[in-house]
C-alpha cells in the first residue's frame, strides 16, 4: 500500500480517537493497543474487519471514514 495513505489512514484513526478520548486499548479490544498504536503510526495496514471494528467504535461508517482518509490525502498534494 502507498505509504502516503497508510498515514493518512493512521492520522484519521488517532484524530478522530483522540476527539472521543479514547484509549489505543478501548478502541481496539480485542486487538492489542500496540496494534492500533503501528496502524496509528503508519507501519500496519489494518485488515477490512479490523478497520471496520475500529470505525464503529468511533460512531462513523467506513464511507465517512475513508471521505477524510481521502481528504486528508488531497490536501498532502
Amino acid at each position: 500500500m502507498d505509504p502516503a495513505v497508510r498515514d493518512a489512514l493512521g492520522e484519521t484513526l488517532r484524530r478522530h480517537r483522540l476527539a472521543r478520548s479514547m484509549t489505543q486499548g478501548a478502541l481496539g479490544h480485542p486487538m492489542t493497543r500496540a496494534y492500533v498504536s503501528s496502524v496509528e503510526a503508519g507501519r500496519t495496514v489494518p485488515s477490512l474487519p479490523a478497520l471496520r471494528l475500529m470505525v464503529l467504535r468511533m460512531d462513523l461508517t467506513l464511507a465517512e471514514f475513508f471521505a477524510e482518509v481521502d481528504t486528508t490525502l488531497s490536501t498532502r498534494t
